[in-house]
């Protein structure tokens, strides 16, 4: 007697959702990159043309922008908006809401005397969470004028965290009004993109960023807030790679973990001891470093707890992470201290290359090195650890003994 043969979706209902699920965002992924960008250049100009008085010099400026570069260009898509820009540090993210005219104005006027006394490597101005919902417009407003005449090139990179187009960029969205005024500031450096959930939530920003911004350099950094976003992170880097030629040259320079929404969006339950985050971080890591960019760790709510942040950022840097949020200014020189090699990490370096050099003239390879009472073994893969440790500390200018 046959029996009929049962698929494993049939007999698992809810795994069988969970991979259509899957399915369907992979076709919807599909769809937006097919979606040519005049798509998100019409989103563009229908709302300069809606856009309220206040802001009709922006939206000018943003529409003739748009004008332009159309007709030199049928799809941005298929090209970077920009110059590749060189790779800098990120170490420090620091989260600015832009609602506080003091605070906005101070992070944008302070001048450290060196970022390893306390500038964040990255000044997050922030329009999403931060913002109550009633102020978002007033924020942005406040964001523009302050950035108003500022150029590139200062102490700290200048970023935006906007509002997530994942959750709408029709006309007169508060993510497409954010996007346009933000790209219309040649100061800005880089934009935050919150709850990345597929590549449309990309592409509507670079192409809107080819359009009113062509020839000025723009960094986007996703930030991973949901279990289906770090899960299609792999296959939406790789569709835009499939459509630039390089994440480079689309601009994608980190990928950022955004721990609070990604504990909200999973029920995980926070604690001090963050093993319970353990998996979502080292994979973002993971993903990161396969696609060679940079991983941003997730903020330490608690400000005011030193032990408790360096803690953190020495298991972010231990995880492979390249740089950590920041909520308040006194973390920040924590941060960039930690994510900096330090002076014994710099010796030991010195003293392994020296090792293993000095073994390869006399036509031997791996050789042993006597450290702590013991013998480790140095080898190739030893040496390329220690050459990265060096090269940190001579992009910091921190002094390198001599072995």
């Amino acid at each position: 007697m046959l029996l009929p043969r049962v698929s494993p979706h049939t007999a698992h209902p809810a795994r069988a959702q969970a991979m259509l699920r899957l399915r369907l965002r992979h076709a919807s992924l599909a769809s937006a990159l097919r979606r040519p960008a005049a798509h998100w250049l019409h989103l563009s100009s229908s709302a300069s043309a809606s856009s309220n008085s206040s802001n009709s010099s922006n939206s000018s400026n943003s529409s003739s922008s748009s004008s332009s570069s159309s007709s030199s260009s049928s799809s941005a898509s298929s090209t970077s908006s920009a110059a590749e820009l060189p790779p800098r540090p990120r170490r420090s993210l620091l989260y600015v809401p832009t609602s506080s005219a003091r605070k906005l104005s101070g992070a944008l006027q302070s001048k450290p005397s060196s970022s390893h006394d306390g500038a964040p490597d990255t000044l997050i101005l922030d329009l999403e969470d931060s913002v109550a919902p009633s102020q978002k417009d007033a924020a942005r407003d406040a964001l523009v004028e302050a950035l108003s005449g500022r150029t590139q090139g200062g102490t700290s990179e200048v970023a935006v965290r906007i509002n997530a187009p994942s959750e709408g960029m029709g006309n007169g969205s508060t993510a497409l009004r954010d996007a346009r005024a933000v790209l219309a500031c040649r100061g800005v450096e880089a934009i935050v993109l919150p709850k990345v959930e597929s590549a449309a939530d990309v592409l509507s920003i670079l192409s809107l960023s080819h359009a009113i911004r062509p020839k000025i350099p723009l960094s986007l950094i996703l930030s991973i807030e949901s279990a289906s976003s770090l899960l299609l992170m792999p296959s939406l880097l790789s569709s835009l790679i499939a459509h630039h030629g390089s994440l480079a040259k689309a601009g994608i320079a980190a990928l950022l973990f955004a721990s609070e929404d990604y504990c909200a969006a999973t029920g995980i339950e926070r604690t001090r001891e963050r093993m319970e985050l353990l998996y979502p971080r080292a994979q973002l890591v993971t993903v990161a470093k396969a696609f060679g960019v940079g991983a941003i760790d997730r903020v330490c709510v608690d400000y005011k707890d030193t032990d408790n942040l360096r803690a953190e950022a020495r298991e972010a840097r231990q995880l492979g992470m390249t740089g950590k949020q920041a909520i308040h200014p006194a973390q920040v020189a924590h941060i960039n201290a930690t994510f900096l090699p330090s002076a014994k990490d710099i010796a030991r370096a010195a003293k392994i290359r020296a090792a293993y050099l000095a073994s390869v003239a006399a036509q031997a390879g791996a050789v042993g090195m006597e450290e702590n009472g013991s013998m480790v073994m140095i080898d190739a893969p030893m040496l390329k650890q220690a050459d990265a440790t060096l090269a940190k500390a001579r992009a910091a200018g921190l002094d390198i003994p001599d072995v």
